[in-house]
């Protein structure tokens, strides 16, 4: 009894370890999906799902650590999440294998809104469909609720991407696509991820990790605030680049009014010459002129900002204003709100303009700047910040390093790129073979190699997707990973970039900066079969096996009246043949767990079932439906631990 307790307790171990790692979430207890021809009336089963509002009220079968899936198609409303899971169980909500789920809406305060705590979000794509940009859309995710993580998503065309508020302490955006938000009036406004924290500084944390944040119509991260909170935010991995190219610049400081234009040729964001003045009203050169990328400050005092290893760029048509990173809110820290503890470490920042910053700071108390590149024609401003002076040519950033040498050190200030080429390769945290990768291309090579060694195994086929051109849905290459580095050629595209909904597309950065997105179709597993044992059983004509076919079925587990050898092709590298299937009724321990043949139930055939069901595809002579009912799911799951127990 000692000795099966303990093998019980070590394989549960186990099974929650291989599942995190190949899957990035704890194995569900349940299993529940949601269609977009659910009803209230289902009860949340694949053959009878829920719609989605009603999975989101959290019935009363759905408890801490379910899964809910979510199957392929559009959500059309406005949907708030009151799942509440727990600490050691979150509730996931994730979009099913292979599959695309789309929440969209044209009207209302938000899309999609998080009011409970402990849930995981993952996988999904959440659209604004209002068709013009000259009004106010609906948020596109907001997070009220605190501990909830949102990972993999894919958010454009909302108001804001993500609005996370007081209550959402100790969150998490990870690994995200956010893209074309906002709307313009006279300026531009929606910002990619919009920040607030609570007033009283309670230790509450925020991370923003893996993010890819870019054409914005205001800034792609505001932490600014007039009341609340501006603590306790941790960015690490994202890249964020060319925010607010599609506006007027805010603050209508380079929109002069027709009467006192300045005549200079100007350029919009599609790289075209405009003329200063157009029809009477303001300048076509105001727009796209200001970049806004990432601010953190206002009238409150921001405190405890980590932003470490992120990826900055800004710049399209050599005319842009403006600053890749702005640290404190302009003139407000006259009136005491001068931010206290930031990090800056490890990043890169690079403003490719004619003028423009690749940071400012400005009025900071406590700011520690160590092993950063800024690379800016007008280097680094400080104003009344802890240097307390602007710098350029004859007033050099350096002066920081001598003045405060513990706080600032290691960092590079260059006119221009005179640095070798920089090649980012960030691996998803909760997708295996998945990854973003951020290129520096300062050589201006034609082509470049990308290591992805830390990311697919020799035989993975993958693809490769140009972010900017995201909303296309088709990659740009498309290869099988020999363990080598990937050549790709240089620019990806000079004209191909996704346009917002009622807008149109800006110009594609240059083959000096690319963002690509890198994901696995299938793993290089053999795929070679099992040899059949018995001649007479087969896999008959209407996919079930023979009566010759003998298995070790467990007493009290429900099986298939006929056990199937047929499952979706979706699951395999390559659809199983008829010799395939054959050898999957030729296992008399496959109603026991034995997924690969090898006639032993272990830990290996539990990898092929994580695989199955979490989107990693199984070679054809592997089959984990072992109650034999055509599927791979819960049933399954519950054999394989009898089996082993």
């Amino acid at each position: 009894m000692k000795k099966l307790m303990v093998s019980n307790i070590v394989i549960g171990i186990f099974l929650i370890v291989v599942s995190f790692f190949y899957t990035g979430t704890v194995l569900a207890s349940q299993e529940f999906f949601v269609s977009p021809n659910g009803n209230a009336s289902g009860n949340g089963s694949r053959e009878n799902p829920w719609d989605l509002q009603t999975a989101l009220n959290q019935p009363a079968s759905v408890h801490p650590g379910d899964m809910i899936w979510l199957r392929g198609g559009t959500y059309t409303g406005n949907f708030i999440s009151n799942l509440t899971g727990t600490a050691a169980a979150p509730i996931t909500v994730k979009q099913y294998l292979r599959e695309k789920a789309v929440f969209a809406a044209s009207t209302g305060q938000f899309i999609f809104r998080a009011s409970a705590p402990w849930g995981i979000y993952q996988g999904f794509e959440v659209v604004g469909t209002t068709p013009g940009r000259n009004t106010e859309r609906p948020v596109g995710i907001q997070s009220y609720a605190a501990n909830n993580k949102f990972i993999n998503l894919i958010v454009h065309d909302a108001n804001v991407g993500f609005q996370v508020r007081t209550g959402a302490v100790d969150s998490e955006i990870y690994g995200s696509i956010i893209y074309n938000n906002g709307y313009e009036d006279s300026v531009g406004w929606g910002s990619g991820i919009d920040l607030r924290s609570p007033n009283n500084d309670q230790g509450e944390t925020y991370w923003f990790k893996d993010n890819i944040i870019f054409n914005q119509y205001e800034w792609g991260v505001k932490g600014y605030t007039g009341g609340e909170g501006i603590r306790g935010y941790n960015f690490e991995g994202n890249t964020i680049f060319n925010n607010s190219i599609f506006s007027f610049t805010q603050g209508g400081s380079e929109c002069h009014p027709c009467n006192s234009c300045i005549p200079k040729t100007c350029y919009n964001s599609r790289g075209e010459e405009v003329s200063c003045c157009s029809g009477g009203g303001g300048p076509d050169w105001g727009r796209g002129s200001m970049i806004q990328n990432f601010v953190i400050g206002g009238l409150q005092i921001a405190d405890r900002i980590v932003i470490k290893n992120n990826y900055f760029y800004a710049g399209l048509t050599n005319e842009e204003q403006g600053n890749a990173i702005q640290l404190g809110w302009w003139q407000y820290g006259e009136n005491g709100s001068r931010g206290n503890r930031i990090l800056l470490e490890n990043n890169v920042s690079w403003f490719n303009s004619s003028s423009g910053y690749a940071i400012e700071q400005r009025w900071w108390n406590d700011i520690t700047m160590k092993n950063n590149l800024f690379v800016s024609r007008q280097l680094f401003e400080d104003i009344n910040g802890l240097g307390n002076f602007v710098s350029g040519t004859n007033n050099p950033p350096e002066r920081l390093e001598q003045l405060q040498p513990n706080k600032f050190s290691g960092n590079k200030f260059q006119l221009s790129a005179n640095e070798p080429n920089k090649i980012f390769v960030r691996p998803n945290l909760y997708e295996a073979g998945r990854a973003n990768v951020t290129i520096y291309n300062w050589e201006n090579k034609s082509q470049v190699d990308i290591n992805l060694s830390s990311v697919l195994q020799p035989g993975d086929q993958f693809e490769i997707i140009d972010v900017q051109n995201y909303g296309a849905g088709t990659p740009f290459f498309t290869g099988t990973f020999s363990g080598n580095p990937v050549n790709i050629t240089l620019p990806i595209s000079t004209s191909s970039v996704t346009a917002p909904i009622g807008g149109t597309a800006p110009r594609h950065t240059s083959n000096q900066f690319s963002v690509l997105l890198i994901r696995r179709l299938s793993t290089g597993i053999s795929t070679s079969p099992t040899p059949t044992n018995n001649p007479t059983c087969v896999c008959q004509t209407n996919n079930s096996c023979s009566a010759d076919c003998v298995f070790e079925k467990i007493d009290g587990v429900s099986y298939s009246n006929l056990i199937k050898c047929n499952l979706s092709s979706s699951l395999f590298l390559v659809y199983p043949d008829s010799n395939h299937k054959t050898t999957w009724c030729n296992r008399q321990k496959k109603t026991r767990g034995d997924a690969d043949g090898n006639g032993v139930v272990d830990l290996s055939d539990y990898f092929f079932y994580v695989a199955s069901v979490f989107g990693g595809k199984i070679p054809p002579n592997v089959n984990p439906d072992f109650n034999g009912d055509g599927e791979v799911g819960r049933a399954d799951l519950d054999i394989l631990k009898l089996t082993l127990n």
